[in-house]
């Protein structure tokens, strides 16, 4: 079975500037994410020689999910956080 998507999370997210996480075959995508108090970080890596992924669609679609999200959450809570940036 291939995983065409593979992650790891990573503390301390407010102190790292930076990190990578491969993709696992040649056609797919890795992510690692860096959760801190007031910021979430990701990092996406895909391969260039691949015409099946694209690394700014993903990010794309990873930020709509993420303000998806946070609307339900809003709407949930009935408030918004001060510390949303995104």
């Amino acid at each position: 079975q291939e995983w065409l998507l593979s992650t790891s999370g990573l503390s301390t997210g407010e102190y790292l500037n930076g990190t990578g996480f491969g993709c696992v075959y040649p056609n797919g995508y890795g992510i690692n994410y860096l959760p801190g108090e007031h910021i979430f970080k990701f990092g996406i890596e895909s391969k260039r020689s691949s015409s099946e992924t694209n690394t700014k669609a993903f990010r794309e679609s990873l930020l709509k999910a993420l303000r998806d999200m946070r609307k339900v959450c809003e709407e949930v809570n009935g408030k918004y956080s001060e510390h949303n940036k995104l």
